[in-house]
């Protein structure tokens, strides 16, 4: 009898490791726009683009100059390019970025690898 692997003792179906990272999620309603993980990630696979708002609360009382807020309008994630290395998540301090459980679905074309913020924030804006 030969020794070695045969066929009985296959797996049948090819199981993810314990260890593997699925896409990323952001919440966005915590995000302020700081740049980390923009600048932190080795890739250059995150894009964020904010716009400054005036906060007209903050001068209510008196002549005091209007506090303006940097508010996020769109964040994108090129996984063709990501590395899944968990910088970006690692780095935010506001936790907005995450680790889901769900793979990144395989695409026919380069452009849909590219996820923007309604695909990151994911079903119902869930964290």
């Amino acid at each position: 009898m030969s020794e070695g692997i045969h066929d009985s003792d296959r797996p049948t179906e090819a199981a993810a490791p314990s260890a593997t990272r699925g896409r990323l999620r952001l919440h966005a309603q915590s995000c302020t726009s700081c740049m980390l993980c923009v600048r932190e990630c080795p890739a250059w696979c995150i894009g964020l683009t904010a716009e400054n708002r005036v906060d007209e609360s903050a001068t209510a009382g008196g002549g005091r100059k209007p506090r303006t807020t940097l508010a996020l309008t769109e964040f994108t994630v090129d996984y063709g390019l990501c590395m899944y290395c968990g910088i970006c998540v690692d780095v935010c301090p506001f936790d907005c970025l995450s680790w889901d459980d769900d793979s990144t679905p395989a695409n026919a074309r380069r452009s849909d690898l590219v996820h923007d913020l309604p695909a990151l924030e994911g079903p119902a804006g869930q964290r």
